[in-house]
């Protein structure tokens, strides 16, 4: 498999990007994906022209939670607009995306009906609460106890993730069984 070691930063910009996608945002997303790269020096008219293209960008393929986005179709968009604006993207940034893709794909291959990003809403939505200002994209202070809070965020999130992971894989299950009941599916062999 393809790993990145990242820093602080680039795993907070990269979840930041995430949340973006998760909350529709192309304006927070367009933000994030200036990061990507500390090379990224545009002018200030070419940042506010790749700002609006990803705003109409989202508002056709990214509407947010619970609209069946496909995280695989976003980001190939981006990265259209990342390169089409010249945007540089540092590796491990690019390693990411591409691990998203693998992962987003063979998420929806097994399971159709799954949705890897609104399965993530939890613990998407809790990171940027904690994480970044009412923008959105601007980080809060960097004190103590917002990095205790941020390490063990996930462990206080998983249980609830778990619990709802459980309970729509039950129902998938459930499908199955009434389907190879009914006579519509034929059972494994």
């Amino acid at each position: 498999g393809m790993v990145a070691q990242l820093t602080d930063e680039e795993s907070s910009t990269f979840i930041g990007m995430m949340t973006c996608l998760g909350d529709g945002d192309g304006e927070a997303a367009a933000e994030f994906a200036l990061r990507f790269s500390v090379d990224n020096d545009i002018s200030e008219e070419e940042r506010q022209k790749f700002k609006k293209e990803m705003v109409e960008f989202f508002k056709t393929h990214c509407r947010g939670y619970g609209t069946n986005v496909d995280v695989g179709e976003v980001f190939r968009g981006v990265l259209g607009l990342i390169r089409e604006h010249g945007i540089r993207i540092d590796a491990n940034y690019a390693t990411l995306v591409i691990n998203v893709l693998c992962i987003e794909a063979l998420g929806r291959r097994i399971c159709p009906s799954y949705n890897v990003l609104d399965a993530a809403r939890p613990l998407l939505q809790t990171y940027r609460r904690f994480v970044y200002q009412s923008d959105g994209y601007t980080p809060k202070s960097k004190n103590a106890y917002s990095k205790r809070v941020k390490k063990l965020m996930p462990v206080m999130l998983y249980g609830n993730k778990k619990r709802a992971d459980n309970a729509f894989f039950k129902q998938v299950e459930a499908t199955r069984r009434t389907k190879v009941a009914g006579g519509s599916v034929e059972p494994p062999k």
